[in-house]
């Protein structure tokens, strides 16, 4: 008898992104930050608010997204991150007990993890010189650094989704 197992795992994903972006003063600005975002190979759709100098990222399923390379790509294109804020599913994300989770080998510290738990999508917003300016991050405890590993580490600050 041939016995046929398989078992699944829910992954986090992120499904989308907010990025405030600095300098952004006319549509060519807003177009150079949109097509170096569309480079990303996990980018499904950008949509830029000149008006209010941010950017809307949908992310493709089951891809894996790169924070890191979001700031990157604003950077390339001669501007900086005011803010950074993406979109997860608290179902498909598993905290340790120090305030962090692992997602595809990154390692993500979460300030105010209560809300992981919440049921409700959860809006993380990215701290630190990259993502946001340092007084976003006063007033947040993050856990204890080492806590979780991961080839990238993120500090974020949780919150359910608006």
């Amino acid at each position: 008898m041939l016995l046929n197992t398989t078992s699944f795992a829910a992954h986090a994903q992120f499904t989308q992104a907010s990025v405030g972006v600095n300098g952004l003063t006319c549509s060519q600005c807003s177009r150079s930050v949109e097509m170096q975002l569309r480079k990303l190979p996990f980018v499904k759709e950008v949509s830029m608010d000149l008006g209010r100098t941010e950017g809307t990222i949908r992310f493709r399923d089951k891809e894996p997204v790169n924070i890191s390379a979001i700031a990157r790509a604003v950077k390339d294109a001669g501007f900086s991150v005011r803010y950074l804020e993406a979109d997860i599913d608290p179902a498909t994300v598993q905290l340790s007990g120090k305030g962090c989770f692992q997602f595809n080998g990154d390692a993500y510290y979460v300030s105010q993890p209560d809300g992981l738990t919440s049921g409700k999508v959860l809006r993380l917003q990215f701290v630190g010189n990259d993502y946001a300016p340092r007084s976003a991050q006063k007033g947040y405890r993050f856990p204890e650094a080492g806590a979780c590993r991961g080839k990238n580490t993120y500090y974020t600050i949780a919150r359910p989704r608006d």
